[in-house]
């Protein structure tokens, strides 16, 4: 887009150039060939030169008009590439907000995933510690043949009971 201005803005350069040399044509001075013309010419300034003939006048005024047609297309043309410039810098401003933000959630996430992943390991490690605890546990019952006080908890160790407490 702004490449696409500065051609439009180059074109109007050599456009508003083209312009000042046929009012300068038009004007026969030697004076205004040099000094360029800044007010556009009216029917009226033409007519002021009898000199040029009518079939010279016509298409020079023809060929002006045309290049001020052109040379106001060409503004409103870089008006509105200007706009929408503009526009897509708002929306790459917004983009790249919400390009940032959605970072921020990524390195959360992953700040999240890495605590996760930790209480995870100490976890296992802690079942690991359990289990080894249990099995040592284990040992130390199966290698107990203490006689035990109570009849029905001596039976019941080594049968098992029921869920109401009974024996099986």
């Amino acid at each position: 887009d702004r490449a696409e201005i500065k051609r439009l803005e180059a074109k109007e350069v050599k456009h508003r150039a083209e312009i000042e040399q046929l009012r300068a044509q038009l004007c026969f001075e030697p004076s205004k060939v040099v000094q360029l013309m800044t007010p556009p010419l009216t029917p009226h300034d033409l007519d002021d030169h009898p000199e040029l003939p009518a079939a010279e006048i016509d298409p020079l005024k023809a060929r002006v008009e045309l290049l001020e047609r052109e040379l106001q297309q060409s503004a409103n043309e870089a008006d509105h590439l200007r706009f929408e410039l503009r526009i897509c810098s708002r929306s790459a401003k917004k983009t790249e907000a919400k390009l940032q933000l959605s970072q921020a959630h990524a390195l959360a996430a992953e700040d999240l995933l890495r605590a996760s992943r930790k209480q995870v390991l100490n976890a296992r490690s802690e079942l690991l510690h359990a289990h080894s605890k249990t099995e040592a546990l284990e040992k130390m019952v199966k290698g107990t043949r203490a006689p035990l006080m109570h009849k029905d908890l001596g039976r019941g160790f080594r049968k098992g009971f029921s869920q109401n407490g009974r024996e099986e």
